[in-house]
């Protein structure tokens, strides 16, 4: 059994009505509590920057991610743990 570690998701999509709660939906179907969100504008006009941090299983962030990437209106996906990080 995997053991839960802390991920970032960060998420660039096009701006959309209802693509926040599509996204926070795909969480949800595999009760994935989300701990922080922020949404904002981003830098390229008519998009948005979507930041979703986590705690859950990498087999699970996986399948989130592939699902995500699956959409037509989504521009991208990344994630990162915070093991990956590495401080200074």
């Amino acid at each position: 059994m995997e053991n839960n570690k802390h991920y970032t998701v960060t998420i660039y999509t096009k701006n959309q009505i209802g693509m926040l709660v599509t996204i926070c939906s795909l969480f949800t179907r595999r009760n994935i509590s989300i701990d922080l969100l922020n949404a904002r504008p981003s830098a390229k006009p008519g998009a948005s920057k979507i930041l979703i941090e986590c705690e859950s299983t990498e087999s699970l962030i996986e399948a989130v991610v592939k699902q995500l990437r699956k959409r037509v209106d989504i521009i991208s996906v990344s994630w990162s743990c915070d093991e990956d990080i590495i401080e200074i």
